[in-house]
Parts: C-alpha cells; structure tokens; sequence
C-alpha cells in the first residue's frame, strides 16, 4: 500500500469516527445520556480503526524516509527491522537472507523482543519436506509466497519452532519473501500478538517488502556500475600508458571519423599538438600534394564503414617532411554497430629513403653495366679491325 492510500485510508476513518461519534452522541442524548453497550462497542472500534490506520502510516512513512538514505543493503535491512518494531508496533522484527551454495537462510537483521533469537532460520532446510516438517521461512523460500500464522498454537508448523515461538510469548507470525530480479533471496519476518495480521497488514508489508526488494536491486545494479567504472578507469589508465609509450601513433575517430584523440607520438610524428589534430584538424599537417587524395580515400572508407590504409606525407612547422604509413580499423560496439575508428600512424621516412637509395644503386648499377656493355663492344670491334688489317 502506497503512502497516498494510507493517507486517503486514515482521512476515512477519521471521518467514519467523526460521523460515529455524532450519531451515538445523538442516541446518547435521546435517551437521557446513558451510554450502552453497543455504544461502547462502536467507539472502541472506530479508535481501534484510527490506532492501526495511524501506525500503518507512520511505518510506510518512516520506511520511505530510511530507504531514501540507505547507501548499501546492511544498513537497509536494519532500518527496516527497527522501525518496524518501533513504528510499526511488531514485538520483533528480522530478515534472513538465503545462501546460494547451502540454502541456509541466515539472519543478517533483527530488532525487537529476543532479538538474538533466531526462530528456525539457521538450519540448513530440508526441501523436500512436508509443509509441517517447514518453518514459516523455509516454505517462503520454497513456495515464493507469504505465510501467516495468526494462531501459532495451532499452526501446522514443526513443534521445535513452534514451541520456541510460544516460550517467548509471541501469537502471530508473518513471513514475507524479498526477491531480488525475480527469484526469493531474502525473508522478511514479524511477530505480535495473536491474530494480529489481518488482510490490510497483511498488504501493507508485502508492498513494504516488495520495497525493500526494489531497492536492493538498485543498490546491487549500482554496486555493479560502479564495479565497471573502476575497472573501466583501469583499463583507461593501462591503455593510456600503453599509447604513450607506443612507438607507433594512434588516433581515434568517432563514427563520422572525426578525430577524437591522438596520442603522444602521432604528435612526435606530425609535429601538431593534440588539441590542433581534433575534428578534421589533422588534415593541415598533410603535404598538399596529397591532401585532396587522401581525404578522398578516408571519407569512402567512413561511408561503407571499411579498413583503411594509405601512405602519404606530413609537413612539420620546421619544414621536414615525414613519410607515414596510415592504417585504420573500424571500432564495433555491442550491438555490431560501428562506434568509432581505430588507427595507427607509422613512420617510415627511413624506409622510403631505403627504398629511394636501393632505387638508385639499381640504376647506377645498370648504367654501369650499360657503359661496361658499350666499352666490350668497342673493344672487339677493335680486335677485329685489327685483325684484318694484319
């Protein structure tokens, strides 16, 4: 039940008992101001009515305050067993939650009368026992349902708990599962006086579980992205140290393949600080040779969304020029969508000037052979003119 109801439920028993009031006031008056017996009766009932729709209220309220400030499921649980108990007017209170690799259920909350004593919940259950061979937790576990016991006497529960139940005064028990993404891992239990749980109560605290189960979950999810978070930082911070110390330079583009990062040696390599390469930046420490080809090349290899690869010449503000070889990968997310780009820049100036030097021994070494070709033939044509000159 939501605060709003109990709200609109407390206005109408007061005006139930306003309305009450007026009428056997009246009957009191007409026949000369004796009060009788159903009279009585009535007035008891209407301030029985506004005692538990008041405390139902103030638990709902006091439970809504504590669930906006708990930070994690420790403090959640006990708050929750001691306004209960304290608000709520229950003689004890305590949740126990359920052991995946045992089944046991463990109590890890408690407030109230005996709040040391745990009523069945540390054994290890025996799930495939009859419904009186199981305590009251153990078949809210099993059967993911509440169980109420409003005349613990004469329940059909096992005689140990039951008479341990009883030697502490206790009339009526309520046991309501806490599931967390569907599955019962938790039990929320409560006692009081015999036939104390009636149908409202019994709705008001499985919505004040179902709380509970609610915000567990967000506490779990949050634990989880803030679990993520941590090693997502991490892996950041190892691949920044990595791209820092890369003897290649790497860039990042977004889908658009707008450069999002570069790393420290593209910025070694081009002679351009990072924050001037961003966007399209980048293009203006290309040689103007070959600008207009290569952004033609890059911009196809967005739009089908291919690799890429291309060697081209970067200008330094000195004036040096610098060979490089360019590689780009698309970057997919989770849903085989592309998300960004992946690229290396090379230097390979020494390699062209390899290949620039091996090119022209090659043609210095067939000069050589041209000019040696010519000189042999020269020579046996010598020879023969020689010959026949003798």
């Amino acid at each position: 039940m939501r605060e709003e109801d109990l709200m609109i439920v407390l206005l109408a028993a007061l005006f139930i008992s306003i309305a009450g009031v007026i009428y056997f006031y009246k009957k009191w008056a007409r026949f000369g101001g004796a009060p009788d017996a159903e009279f009585s009766g009535h007035i008891l009932a209407i301030q029985e009515m506004l005692e538990k729709s008041n405390r139902l209220y103030l638990l709902v309220r006091q439970l809504h305050q504590a669930i906006m400030k708990a930070t994690d499921e420790g403090m959640l649980f006990d708050e929750a067993c001691r306004i209960s108990v304290a608000a709520g007017k229950f003689r004890r209170a305590c949740i126990g939650t359920r052991s995946e690799e045992t089944g046991q259920i463990v109590v890890v909350a408690s407030a109230g009368e005996d709040a040391d004593f745990i009523p069945g919940m540390a054994a290890v259950p025996d799930w495939s026992s009859g419904e009186e061979q199981m305590v009251p937790a153990e078949r809210v576990v099993r059967e993911g349902r509440s169980v109420v016991c409003n005349d613990i006497r004469n329940s059909p529960t096992p005689s140990v708990w039951r008479e341990a139940v009883l030697k502490r005064g206790f009339g009526s028990s309520i046991a309501i599962p806490i599931k967390r993404f569907g599955r019962v891992f938790g039990v929320f239990e409560l006692y009081g006086d015999q036939n104390f749980f009636d149908a409202e109560e019994v709705s008001v605290l499985e919505d004040i579980a179902a709380g509970l189960a609610f915000v567990v979950e967000l506490l779990e999810r949050d634990a989880m992205r803030n679990k993520m978070e941590e090693e997502l930082l991490k892996s950041k911070q190892s691949y920044q140290i990595l791209s820092d110390t890369s003897p290649v330079g790497i860039f990042h583009t977004d889908a658009k393949g707008s450069t999002t990062y570069v790393n420290r040696r593209w910025c070694e390599i081009s002679g351009m600080s990072s924050e001037d390469a961003l966007g399209d930046g980048w293009f203006g420490a290309v040689h103007p040779e070959d600008r207009e080809s290569l952004f033609s090349g890059w911009r196809i290899a967005v739009s089908v969304g291919s690799s890429s690869g291309s060697q081209y010449r970067m200008i330094r503000p000195d004036g040096s020029i610098v060979w490089v070889l360019g590689q780009a990968v698309p970057e997919k997310g989770f849903d085989g969508r592309i998300v960004g780009y992946i690229g290396t820049a090379t230097d390979i100036t020494g390699l062209k000037a390899a290949e620039k030097a091996a090119s022209r021994s090659a043609a210095e070494q067939r000069k050589a052979q041209e000019v040696l070709a010519r000189k042999e033939k020269w020579f046996r044509a010598l020879i023969e003119n020689s010959t026949d000159g003798i």
